[in-house]
């Protein structure tokens, strides 16, 4: 019995160390949790060795929730699972032997989020020579403003996406992608920013009709992300951490939404 127990404690130390990179979010399906080997520093950041056979498990309330691999991630495919601000949550995972774990809490959703204005107007477009200077001129125009409280400068992030079931092209036929990219660089910040406003400009998005607006306040583990300088999101190997055993982050985000509409006149 002795022997069998040291055997166990063997293995677990012997056994490499892997990453976590795991998010949930308020009131949405748990299905971003990522499962990876360790990156070696003389490794390109865009190799990616991902863990398809881990064991994964979510634990809320002393209630476990096992988790499925499918298509790059492990995801939770019940429907009994329900993640809200204040939640404290456990996830474990295990791999030859090695047991991983790291703990969160949910925060509590953005406060007092609101839009300077329900519509953006945006004529309507068609190739011509006098087009560059009708977008430009839309650029700075046709935009509104997003607010929240953040008097204690909080890193958020905010995503914007359309909601309606058929898209209405704002763009005409023919229109160059390569400017449709760069336009659409605008639809969001690039990474988590410790601000109160965001300018949402009308022609960053390609169609007419609903978005919905979200902005998610980021809790603490990953804003160390952004405040350590040898630190690269895309290669969670290296210090900071919340991992135990292991490397990587888990964390939880919470947001709330507004909507605007994209119209013609």
């Amino acid at each position: 019995m002795l022997a069998f127990c040291f055997s166990c404690t063997d293995t677990e130390e012997t056994a490499p160390k892997f990453v976590i990179e795991g998010f949930v979010f308020a009131g949405e399906p748990v299905n971003n949790i990522k499962i990876k080997e360790q990156i070696g520093i003389d490794q390109p950041d865009s190799i990616e060795q991902l863990i398809t056979t881990a064991s994964v498990v979510l634990i809320k309330n002393n209630t476990e929730y096992m988790l499925q691999y499918d298509e790059g991630k492990y995801k939770y495919v019940g429907n009994d699972l329900n993640i809200v601000s204040g939640d404290a949550l456990r996830l474990e995972a295990t791999v030859g032997g090695r047991v991983a774990y790291a703990e969160t809490v949910v925060p509590e959703p953005t406060a007092g989020l609101a839009l300077s204005d329900s519509q953006v107007v945006v004529p309507s477009l068609i190739l011509s020579f006098d087009l560059q200077d009708k977008l430009t001129a839309l650029f700075f125009n046709a935009r509104i403003t997003a607010r929240w409280d953040n008097p204690d400068k909080a890193l958020h992030f905010i995503v914007i996406e359309s909601v309606v079931e058929e898209d209405e092209p704002i763009f005409p036929s023919g229109f160059p992608q390569s400017a449709l990219d760069f336009l659409g660089g605008f639809k969001f910040a690039p990474r988590a920013l410790e601000v109160d406003t965001f300018s949402i400009i009308g022609i960053a998005f390609e169609s007419y009709g609903r978005h919905r607006v979200k902005v998610y306040k980021v809790n603490q583990e990953y804003a160390d992300l952004f405040t350590n300088p040898e630190q690269d999101s895309r290669d969670l190997t290296i210090p900071p951490t919340n991992v135990v055993n292991g490397f990587g982050i888990f964390s939880a985000f919470a947001a709330d939404s507004v909507f605007f509409d994209i119209v013609r006149k």
